[in-house]
Order: structure tokens, then sequence, then C-alpha cells
């Protein structure tokens, strides 16, 4: 038996799939998008209208043909998609990043032991970036780079050993922000980063991705979705334990942070 294609279905997906195409590629021709994704001309000239009227694509230019120019169509750069939070042991990073894979660093602050401390400093950053930026509430989201074990699902940190933050719940905390909150561990992040934009990563079946900074951390890829592992620690070399009787992790021994702190000492 087989099942009937929703025609809402097939024109959303394609319009994913051509937004998703200028996005990674930069702009083209509705000529070059109806040849790169296989979709007929009439259908890109309708995908394309929708999402100018949306906001979502613009022009950009012109593109020299065989016979005349054609205009290229690109993601805009009228609002921000996300508001990132890269949080490490030290120093957390605030970045704003739009829809045309263009991002900009606005402000860092000393990361905070005390939790309820870090929340207030969200909170704030968040609030001047609203007198700034224009968000599009449909899109824009607020997203959380973690140097820890982050169960992505429940958007639930479980142990950030190196900031002694254990059993957060980001959606509850931040519910406020009146966006989507999406919560990763950073070595996954920057993996998912390498899919997106590496061709080299894309055409492997399998990837690893090592951290060496403040901690270590580790993430591992197969077939193009990230391993996370039952405890959600999957690639977290960071935290293997070398020595048993002290019970000594690898961040012990080989992060920036531990190694200077053993100069100092």
């Amino acid at each position: 038996m087989h099942k009937k294609l929703n025609p809402k279905s097939m024109k959303r997906e394609n319009k994913k799939m051509v937004l998703r195409y200028l996005i990674e590629s930069g702009p083209h021709s509705r000529v070059e998008i109806a040849r790169k994704t296989g979709l007929a001309q009439s259908a890109i000239w309708r995908i394309i209208e929708e999402l100018v009227n949306e906001g979502l694509v613009e022009e950009k230019g012109t593109a020299t043909g065989r016979r005349r120019k054609a205009v290229t169509y690109g993601p805009t750069r009228s609002f921000i998609t996300s508001i990132i939070y890269n949080v490490e042991v030290l120093e957390t990073l605030v970045a704003v990043g739009f829809l045309d894979g263009a991002w900009r660093i606005i402000e860092r602050f000393s990361t905070p032991k005390d939790f309820g401390e870090f929340k207030q400093r969200v909170t704030s950053s968040y609030e001047n970036i609203l007198k700034s930026h224009v968000l599009n509430k449909n899109i824009s989201k607020v997203v959380f780079s973690l140097p820890g074990i982050v169960n992505t699902e429940s958007k639930f940190l479980i142990h950030a050993p190196n900031l002694g933050w254990r059993d957060i719940d980001f959606q509850k905390e931040f519910g406020n922000l009146d966006l989507e909150v999406l919560v990763e561990n950073d070595s996954n992040l920057s993996l998912l980063a390498e899919e997106f934009f590496s061709q080299d990563v894309k055409e492997s079946d399998v990837a690893f991705f090592l951290y060496f900074g403040e901690g270590i951390g580790g993430a591992i890829s197969v077939n193009g979705k990230i391993v996370r592992g039952e405890n959600f620690a999957a690639g977290e070399i960071g935290h293997v334990v070398l020595d048993v009787e002290s019970g000594k992790e690898v961040e012990e021994f080989l992060s920036i942070s531990k190694l200077i702190e053993y100069q100092n000492s």
C-alpha cells in the first residue's frame, strides 16, 4: 500500500531545500537553483517569490549568463536568527547569527561560577540585543554552547564539572526570553558546524572532533548524526579517567587551564 504524498508537505520541504541550498552555497540565480536542486523552474519561481515576501531571501546582484544578466538571490540579513552564548570556563562569548551565515560577536564577560549570576548576565545581554537588533519570533533562537554533558532533548545540563554546574533545566531557567532555547555540548556544536560548512566532513561517514582549550572535549558523528550515547557523554574524551586511584580525568592533566594552574603552583 502506497502512502499518498501530501502536496502541501512537498511544497514545504522543497521550500526548505531551496533556502538551505542558498544558505550553504551563497547567492544564485533562479535558473542555477533549479539546475542544482532538480526542481522545475516554475516551482523555483514560486518558491523564491514566497521567500522574498516572507523576508527570508532578497536580491543580491546579477550573474552574467549566455544571453543576459540574471538576478541572483540569497538569504537576507535583515534579522538575527540566533543569539549564541558560547560558555567557556573562564569567559562567555555572546554573538548573534544571521540567516546568510554571517555572525558577529557583541559582548564578552567572565563566566560566573554562580549560575544565578550567570542567568542575570544572560538576561541583561538579551535585553540589550533587543534594543539594537530585529528578531523573527518564528525563526530566532537562543543557543547555549556548554562545556559539559547535555541532554539536548530536554534542554537540561547534566553536569559541567569545570564550572561546578549540575542538573540545570535551561528551558525553565530561560523560558522568559520568549524564544526557543537550544542547549548543546560545545564540541558537538563545533562538529555540527563542520558538517554544515565543510565538504570533507560532509563526505565522511565517520568524523571525530577534538577540542583542546580551557577544557578538553570531543564529538563523534556517524553518517551525519551526532553520537550521544545513553548518558549523552559519547565523545567526551576529557572526562575519561586516567588515574583510577585518584579518579583524575584527562582534563586534570592536559587542559590549558589546568596546565597553567600547575605551572603557577
